[in-house]
């Protein structure tokens, strides 16, 4: 019988861990879609509740589209954001740095735009509504610009977001100025 050293095997395991995290494969792409337009979708509600009035009642700049427009822009979005998570992961599963850092970014940007809908809506904020787009934009752009660098894929799904991102600092700014 040969002995392996409990050392060798531990360096084994601890190379391995340093060297590849997970790889999502495709059955967590629709999973994660389903996650991030269910969750986000839920989460804008629970803040609009109570508020169509409030909001209804607002002044709006002639270019703001019509409310079912957000609905369809949104739900597209969030399932571009999760496409473009899982192109990353799968781009830097044998970077753990890479992977953590671009993960990190994502989920803190991530997380501002779904705190958006409680600063305008919850908190029946337009300025706030407005500084919230601020400070998401250069997120959008960190993470476009970082995901870029491993995975083209990863980059561009998130275009149409910075897209809508900055259309929306237009629109929170015209609604805090007339408001």
């Amino acid at each position: 019988m040969i002995a392996i050293p409990k050392q060798a095997i531990a360096d084994e395991l601890v190379s391995q861990l340093e060297t590849t995290v997970w790889r999502p494969n495709r059955l967590w792409l629709v999973a994660m879609i389903v996650l991030s337009v269910g969750v986000n979708g839920a989460l804008s509600r629970v803040a609009r509740l109570g508020l169509a009035d409030w909001y209804q009642a607002l002044a709006k700049p002639s270019f703001v589209p019509p409310d079912w427009a957000f609905a369809v822009a949104w739900t597209s979005l969030y399932a571009l954001m999760a496409v473009s998570l899982w192109f990353y992961w799968r781009a830097t599963a044998d970077r753990p740095a890479a992977w953590r850092g671009g993960t990190t970014l994502f989920a803190v940007q991530y997380l501002t735009c779904s705190a958006w809908p409680f600063m305008f809506f919850g908190l029946q904020s337009t300025l706030l509504g407005f500084v919230g787009t601020l400070v998401l934009v250069p997120m959008i752009i960190a993470t476009i610009i970082l995901f870029g660098r491993y995975s083209r894929p990863a980059a561009l799904a998130l275009v149409p977001y910075l897209l809508w991102s900055t259309l929306a600092i237009a629109m929170s700014y015209q609604v805090w100025q007339l408001n």
